[in-house]
């Protein structure tokens, strides 16, 4: 959903060593988007140097990582549904003992002004398959490096961490890039495309492209806001 920026006739593709960058307005806003090579937040591709290497690079004020995820409740959330990170917890830090496990992830918030602009947004809609609108869902968001497809591992999981509305792959590497680049506004926005129940790949490129659309349209009614961000020093 990049639109050119002032002066050009397109968006500027930029290849830069490992990355490729596309420079363009995102909503009233320059914007520089970039895909992580691969999944996860570790590896050469993961999330953690490709947020780190565009900091260093182009030194935006924001980071947004929008994507898809999974859903902790089939019961109580749609696929396209989008949830938003109040906090992320890297779920896979532990201590493992002699008789018990203990959680060692810390909880982080996601940037205070990028939080406040997600929950005061009007206006958005975005319409799933049944014919309903897509929900915001704000809570705790689970990262680590596991795809989860199996009901029984992501009930184990979720019976740790009952209050996760969700997990995804990239969020931990997202909150450690930022940390150590201190780039203090940063937030995770992923649509709902799974459960985590071993029915991943059913519908899956359809139910993937849903989430991701309805995840970028809400990021998108964001940034095009008369509520900017400019107006709070950024």
């Amino acid at each position: 959903m990049l639109t050119p920026m002032s002066g050009f006739d397109e968006v500027i593709k930029v290849p830069h060593k490992n990355h490729t960058y596309f420079l363009g307005i995102f909503g009233r806003y320059d914007c520089l988007h970039v895909q992580c090579n691969n999944m996860g937040s570790m590896g050469s591709g993961g999330a953690i140097l490709t947020v780190a290497n565009a900091i260093d690079e182009w030194k935006p004020k924001v980071v947004l990582m929008i994507g898809v995820a999974m859903g902790s409740d089939e019961e109580k959330q749609k696929i396209g549904d989008v949830l938003v990170s109040e906090t992320i917890i890297s779920y896979e830090n532990q201590r493992l003992g002699k008789s018990k496990i203990v959680q060692r992830g810390a909880i982080v918030s996601s940037g205070n002004i990028l939080l406040n602009r997600f929950k005061n947004v009007t206006g958005w809609t975005c319409k799933l398959e049944d014919g309903t609108q897509s929900k915001e869902l704000f809570g705790q968001i689970l990262s680590g490096e596991k795809l989860i497809d199996n009901l029984i591992l992501r009930n184990k999981i979720l019976k740790v961490f009952p209050q996760a509305i969700g997990a995804e792959m990239e969020g931990a590497g997202v909150y450690a890039a930022c940390k150590n680049k201190n780039v203090s506004e940063w937030i995770l926005v992923k649509g709902i495309c799974d459960y985590g129940d071993g029915k991943k790949s059913l519908n899956k490129v359809q139910r993937q492209n849903l989430a991701a659309q309805c995840a970028t349209s809400l990021c998108y009614k964001v940034f095009e806001s008369s509520v900017g961000f400019k107006d709070a020093g950024l």
